[in-house]
């Protein structure tokens, strides 16, 4: 039998960008769409965001606000990332 690892090692993703001058190793399909459509930028301003906004918690009831507008955010992107995965599942199924 092969091992798993290996055989993930053995095919991985790559993302080319701009018109075919940069290829770039992605780790997962998540990472594959972020680098495809550039969105690095997008997500590292709203990693900041997150991190700033958490280090300014104080008390218990701005973590409690904090912590419900968060829950709604990771539901919006789960189910968004599973409406894509959907949608781009059988053109990467050949890199799995």
């Amino acid at each position: 039998m092969v091992d798993t690892k290996k055989k993930k090692n053995s095919n991985p993703l790559y993302v080319v960008t701009k018109k075919g001058k940069i290829v770039e190793k992605a780790k997962n399909p998540m990472d594959l769409i972020v680098k495809k459509f550039g969105l690095e930028p997008v997500r590292d301003i709203l990693q900041n965001i997150i991190n700033l906004i958490l280090s300014n918690i104080k008390t218990y009831p701005q973590l409690k606000v904090i912590t419900e507008f968060l829950n709604r955010i990771i539901t919006e992107v789960k189910s968004n990332v599973e409406y894509v995965s959907r949608l781009i599942s059988p053109l990467i199924a050949n890199f799995k």
